[in-house]
């Protein structure tokens, strides 16, 4: 099966961003390599009226480097990324540039995987 992200997909070496759905809803979601934590911000969960719970507390650090605190969680959020559907926990975050951040360790049930970043695709089985 071959996924090809949107035309004005940026990327980097470890990052794609591309349009993902929660409940119908779309959203742009960042899969991002150097990620320890999916996460999910505050505004998309209160907007799409996702259920939270108290979760372990986590420390994120953000892109200006400060480091944020996140208590909540929504556990086993179903996020589809064109036919894909990856259900996984994601920690929210209080403010974030992108609405949705992915790790990329959920591309491992996946295997293998070729990533063309000439042609912005992502080919697995």
């Amino acid at each position: 099966m071959k996924y090809r992200f949107m035309p004005w997909l940026n990327c980097t070496s470890i990052t794609f961003q591309v349009i993902g759905k929660v409940r119908n809803k779309e959203l742009i979601v960042l899969i991002d390599g150097s990620s320890t934590y999916n996460l999910i911000v505050q505004f998309v969960v209160t907007k799409f009226g996702l259920q939270m719970v108290r979760g372990k507390t986590i420390q994120v650090t953000v892109g200006n480097k400060a480091i944020i605190e996140c208590t909540r969680c929504c556990m086993r959020l179903s996020l589809s990324i064109q036919r894909f559907i990856v259900r996984t926990d994601f920690y929210v975050l209080i403010v974030a540039i992108c609405q949705t951040v992915l790790r990329v360790q959920w591309l491992k049930t996946l295997s293998p995987i070729q990533t063309d970043y000439k042609e912005l695709s992502m080919t697995f089985t």
